[in-house]
């Protein structure tokens, strides 16, 4: 109730207006869109997201969810190894 009940300063507004552009939520063709139209607007080829859930489950499963939408795959990575 209190966040709902908050007063934004002009700045703070500015700055809430302006981090919406960064954010995406909504169906999985939505979120497509709108994180393409982020990444062409931000002039960049690969996008660093970051979901907030309550669990580290729910967080990964958001994140196999982005994966499948995208149809990305998960890659090898090289492990060092000592001598």
């Amino acid at each position: 109730a209190a966040a709902i009940a908050y007063e934004y300063t002009p700045a703070e507004y500015q700055r809430v207006l302006f981090n919406r552009r960064r954010t995406a939520i909504g169906t999985p063709n939505e979120l497509r869109t709108k994180l393409e139209t982020i990444a062409t607007d931000f002039g960049v080829d690969e996008i660093v997201l970051s979901t907030f859930t309550e669990t580290a489950e729910d967080r990964f499963h958001s994140y196999e969810l982005l994966a499948d939408l995208f149809a990305l795959r998960p890659r090898e990575i090289p492990t060092f190894q000592e001598s």
